[in-house]
């Protein structure tokens, strides 16, 4: 039927693929008297130097953290504007306790990344990531990143609750700020006006605030829920036996394969995904697996980026509000936490197919246009695997456009006559498109 059939050209397309206020009375967090906790002790401000990497997990995984710090230093706020330096990891903890009863929220900016952590009491083992950012985000910039602030958090005046802040800088800019603010207040910088020292014992792997009956039941209900979920025998002994002293329950140790009498795979990383063991106890995820919570997104990514370990839900939802749900996110290599950073679109390209009309018939004899009643174009993802696409009702027309994303496309066509006779296909062309 035809002796040529297609000339295939392409053109490239690109497919586009709230402040809080109330009626309470504004509090001055710099006008309060100290906290019922008493501003004696200077708060602690711990320094690794030397430590490369962006990310506060570069820090928490060093062989001296959390240890042996280069420094150690008093401060009264949590307001750091000027160069430290490069290349190391900062880490502040207090105890926070609030004037007024009611919700507060928290925010931080920072350079190159930043956690913030809040205990629901003294005892760090309850501590959760509250905020954090892990790109720079501008010196009191508060808004670029949705994890920059909290949720609202109650808070009961009288109490305390354990914080810490971690920070990490590699290179440039260094800044770390972390303010609060409580119901229809403005944002103040968080301090000595409500936070004091928090003592952690050297010889102890996991700190342990003044042992009252609510810290030995947050230390028990850890421990109690951790060993029910493993099936293990619970130890109602106090303190929990931790022989090595690196924080992690010797039941836990043996449960997970690591050794009661070595400290240091504390901080090794079983299952390599980026969080410690201790992390894992910590957060009661799994350290000999990856992905505790089955959602196809690896435990650290989702800690760092304020997804749930323990959900699966929260893989098909979308974070920054981008249109692109967290695991298409995290499948892309974007930031589910930064609505300006998505996935790229696919590459569409309008392929148009082009033939000539055939002037005769398979056996030479001649062929009239007005013969001719409609072409076929026939498509398929292999030569031997071809199948009907359309048809062409214009016997003049002798060009078809489609858009096609990026792949390998096999085509033929055929010509289909007055009588209703189609004719044998033509020979199949490839056609790849990137």
């Amino acid at each position: 039927m035809f002796s040529r059939i297609f000339i295939a050209t392409t053109l490239l397309m690109l497919s586009a693929c709230a402040s809080l206020s109330n009626d309470n009375e504004a509090i001055d967090f710099n006008m309060m008297p100290p906290t019922s906790a008493g501003a004696v002790e200077p708060i602690n401000l711990n320094t690794w130097s030397g430590i490369g990497g962006r990310a506060v997990r570069s820090l928490t995984r060093h062989k001296n953290y959390p240890e042996s710090p280069t420094q150690t230093a008093p401060v009264d706020t949590f307001d750091f504007s000027t160069t430290g330096g490069d290349k190391y990891g900062r880490r502040i903890v207090g105890l926070l306790s609030v004037q007024a009863s009611g919700e507060y929220q928290f925010r931080v900016s920072a350079d190159d990344s930043a956690e913030v952590w809040l205990s629901s009491d003294t005892k760090p083992v309850n501590k959760r990531l509250i905020a954090f950012t892990n790109k720079p985000t501008g010196y009191l910039v508060w808004d670029k990143y949705k994890t920059q602030k909290s949720a609202l958090i109650n808070l009961v005046a009288g109490e305390q609750y354990f914080i810490e802040v971690l920070h990490k800088e590699f290179t440039g800019e260094d800044y770390l700020k972390v303010e609060m603010k409580f119901e229809g207040s403005e944002f103040a910088v968080v301090g000595n006006e409500n936070v004091v020292a928090y003592a952690e014992p050297l010889n102890e792997g996991t700190p342990v605030a003044v042992v009252d009956e609510g810290a030995v039941y947050g230390d028990g209900y850890h421990t109690g829920y951790t060993s029910g979920m493993n099936l293990a025998t619970y130890d109602a002994s106090y303190p929990i036996p931790d022989q090595d002293g690196d924080g992690v329950p010797d039941f836990y140790e043996r449960i997970v394969g690591t050794d009661p009498n070595d400290p240091s795979d504390a901080l090794a990383d079983s299952d390599g995904d980026e969080l410690s063991n201790y992390d894992e106890y910590l957060l009661l995820s799994s350290p000999v697996n990856a992905d505790t919570d089955g959602d196809s997104i690896p435990d650290g990514f989702e800690l760092i980026y304020g997804l749930a370990l323990l959900d699966p839900s929260d893989a098909l939802l979308d974070f920054d509000g981008d249109g692109v749900s967290n695991i298409e996110e995290y499948q892309a290599g974007s930031l589910p936490n930064d609505s300006n950073d998505f996935p790229a679109g696919p590459v569409e390209r309008v392929v148009t197919l082009s033939w000539e009309v055939p002037t005769q018939r398979e056996d030479g004899s001649a062929l009239g246009i007005e013969e001719i009643q409609s072409y076929k174009i026939y498509s398929g993802s292999s030569p031997n695997a071809l199948n009907a696409v359309v048809d062409v009702d214009d016997p003049s027309q002798k060009a078809f456009s489609q858009t096609l994303l990026e792949g390998t496309y096999y085509y033929a066509i055929s010509t289909v006559t007055e009588d209703g006779l189609e004719g044998p296909k033509s020979s199949t062309i490839t056609l790849v498109v990137n």
